[in-house]
């Protein structure tokens, strides 16, 4: 019988392995796709090996490391990003150990390709006085504001992932205990407890929304106008409206970029948090 190649084993890897026995999140199964895109492209343009005709025998340790070169000084990807791609390549490499034992050799030498030790930065956050100034800025007099203070209050007091909160469901908040249940990558659960503060915003506007109900549990908590859940991007854009409100107001406390990851990176801000800087409700 004839053995399976590269092109095949990567077929299935996505289309049967991936998906379905791994635990991977749909984000990581999507970066490691757009690796394996990139690195077909890559083949194709710069070693002018057409897709379908690569193969494991004509693969190597040095493809890889020529390759990982390739992203980081003609894509100018940083470190962090040329390690995520090759975490992907090690990730498939380490199913076909298994799927086809024949190229074991060429999998080891390929599993021996080193991350790079990424240099060390200064995380940013947003201080007290800036998350103060930021919530400030929302209407708390319409209906879509007191939606976007409860949403934005929440991403900051719980230091969620931005798909965490877009994930959310109804039954996902407690009320007493005030906690929230956030579901993370590897779809791993955890209980995060929330302040006061935010668990009456939270009461008030699922009040509002008409979303306090057993009917409502599995309903998203934050929606848009059409009652559809709010997808990454939404939250991305509500936060970034009300950011530059703030910037334009007091522009020495958002001197950088402010995303939703910046708002999980307060560091020893966060214990202090409480009362301070929920007090502008």
């Amino acid at each position: 019988m004839r053995s399976k190649d590269f092109g095949e084993h990567l077929s299935e890897y996505f289309l049967k392995y991936i998906s379905r026995q791994t635990g991977y999140s749909i984000n990581t199964i999507k970066s490691y796709r757009d690796t394996f895109t990139i690195f077909l492209r890559y083949i194709k343009g710069e070693l002018k090996i057409k897709p379908e005709k690569l193969s494991f025998e004509k693969m190597s340790k040095k493809m890889i490391e020529e390759f990982m070169l390739w992203l980081e000084e003609d894509r100018k990807y940083s470190v962090s990003t040329r390690n995520q791609r090759l975490a992907a390549i090690h990730a498939f490499f380490r199913y076909v150990q298994i799927e086809a034992p024949e190229n074991l050799n060429l999998c080891n030498c390929i599993l021996s390709i080193p991350t790079k030790k990424v240099a060390e930065s200064t995380v940013p956050y947003l201080t007290i006085d800036a998350v103060k100034a930021l919530l400030e800025t929302i209407d708390m007099r319409t209906k879509k504001g007191r939606r976007d203070l409860s949403l934005i209050a929440l991403l900051y007091d719980s230091a969620a992932r931005v798909q965490e909160i877009a994930d959310l469901t109804v039954g996902d908040i407690g009320l007493s205990p005030a906690t929230v249940r956030l579901k993370g990558k590897g779809n791993k659960t955890r209980i995060i407890p929330i302040v006061v503060q935010t668990a009456k915003l939270l009461d008030s506007y699922l009040e509002e929304y008409n979303l306090l109900g057993e009917e409502s549990l599995n309903l998203p908590v934050f929606s848009n106008r059409n009652n559809h859940k709010l997808t990454r991007a939404g939250i991305t854009y509500i936060l970034s409206k009300y950011v530059e409100i703030a910037r334009k107001k007091t522009p020495k406390l958002f001197r950088k970029k402010v995303t939703p990851h910046i708002l999980r990176q307060y560091g020893e801000c966060r214990k202090m948090v409480s009362e301070s800087v929920f007090s502008v409700f």
